[in-house]
């Protein structure tokens, strides 16, 4: 609907390896600053990291359309998930060309100190 109405709609699902998501739980419980991000629930869910990546597959399979792609971004590395994302994204941009609109009167008509 969204596409049908001009709107572009890219999609992005940031990819992490299970032993990343490990090294970055260690992390929030060495640092005491970092613990409100972790839970209790962290480690359960994570027994559950093939079931998730069955169900992302199937999402990705059957929700990207050449209208409304998804695009599966590295996350380990926060450098190169920005450049990826921002390469997309300035893809997309260039290949809409956005343009201002024009506007709806005769601007010859004001002269600098016109408006005064």
């Amino acid at each position: 609907m969204l596409s049908d109405h001009g709107t572009r709609v890219i999609k992005f699902m940031m990819h992490i390896s299970p032993k990343y998501q490990l090294k970055r739980f260690q992390q929030r419980l060495d640092n005491p600053d970092k613990h409100w991000k972790f839970s209790s629930s962290d480690m359960s869910e994570r027994q559950l990291w093939g079931s998730y990546m069955s169900a992302f597959e199937d999402m990705l399979q059957n929700t990207s359309r050449e209208n409304a792609p998804w695009y599966v971004i590295p996350a380990e590395k926060k450098w190169f998930r920005y450049l990826l994302v921002s390469q997309v994204i300035l893809d997309v941009l260039t290949e809409m060309d956005p343009q201002y609109p024009k506007p709806q009167f005769d601007t010859n008509v004001f002269t600098p100190g016109s408006l005064m």
